[in-house]
């Protein structure tokens, strides 16, 4: 499973600094991107693991390994929210947003997602179909990552994940990595 804990710890990183900025509640992002990607949303996925200083541990190997920046520093909510739940009520909570606020979050949320996904393959951590499976049944997205690139489309993985670069030190966008999957070896995902 540590194949997916690259995409699984920053995807909760990216959802806890847009909730840190003052941008969203945890209910609108769970519900912006359960609508986007599937799985509930990251913050529902928090609070059944408990996972939020796991994820800062994760974090702080990733952002001192060779391919590591500042971005890959853990998020201060983290910390301060320890492993308490981020929906008050405990149970998963869904707020709707307006439109402009749903369109930052998803983007900002498949950016990641995306760049994450393109670099485990690129390293060749994990092979494309078997992290399109993972990330489909592991996290219970509606589609696995792979897939999402093909429904998107190459232009608009490239604009989504440069933009997020333009305004996020040390990102590194889909593609600068060694080689990118192809849509071929994407479509031949495993069920």
């Amino acid at each position: 499973m540590f194949r997916r804990d690259d995409i699984f710890v920053n995807y909760c990183a990216e959802a806890a600094r847009i909730v840190a900025e003052g941008r969203a509640t945890p209910a609108q992002v769970d519900k912006v991107v359960d609508e986007a990607v599937g799985g509930g949303g990251p913050f529902w996925v928090m609070d059944l693991t408990h996972g939020n200083l796991l994820n800062v541990h994760c974090m702080e190997l990733m952002q001192q390994a060779d391919t590591g920046s500042e971005w890959f520093a853990p998020p201060p909510i983290f910390k301060e929210q320890a492993n308490k739940p981020w929906h008050p009520s405990g149970k998963p909570t869904r707020e709707a947003c307006e439109a402009k606020l749903a369109d930052e979050i998803r983007s900002r949320m498949l950016a990641v997602l995306l760049a994450r996904t393109y670099f485990v393959v690129d390293k060749e951590i994990c092979d494309a179909s078997d992290l399109n499976w993972l990330t489909r049944n592991a996290l219970g997205f509606s589609t696995g990552l792979c897939g999402h690139r093909e429904k998107l489309g190459a232009d608009e993985v490239r604009r989504l994940c440069t933009d997020y670069a333009a305004k996020h030190p040390g990102f590194r966008c889909a593609g600068e990595h060694q080689r990118a999957p192809t849509c071929e070896v994407l479509s031949q995902s495993r069920d």
